[in-house]
């Protein structure tokens, strides 16, 4: 099914939009119809929200520096992760990791 084919897709952080059009041989705007229907959000909406829970997950469970997080996230870059982060959770990578670290302690 499509929803499994998304699913590894998505497991993979260089994924990008046009590899799920390849993969799922759809046109742009029949894949942001059907991930509308399915999951009420655009492809990039999910991506990207994807890519932030992973690296929250990283930013928390390892010591890894944040380019390297970003990176194993998916971001294309440290400044495109910085921003993304902030916008999407209102603190730094830096800044998260340091605050939400003294709670799991």
């Amino acid at each position: 099914s499509w929803e499994r084919v998304m699913e590894e897709l998505f497991a993979e952080p260089s994924t990008t939009i046009e590899d799920f059009q390849l993969r799922l041989s759809l046109s742009y705007s029949v894949l942001v119809r059907h991930c509308r229907e399915h999951f009420g959000k655009t492809p990039k909406r999910l991506l990207v929200e994807k890519r932030i829970a992973k690296a929250r997950e990283l930013l928390l469970s390892t010591h890894y520096k944040v380019g390297i997080v970003a990176e194993m996230a998916g971001f294309s870059s440290h400044a495109q992760f910085a921003t993304t982060f902030k916008k999407e959770t209102g603190n730094s990578p830096a800044e998260y990791r340091k605050k939400n670290r003294k709670r799991i302690r």
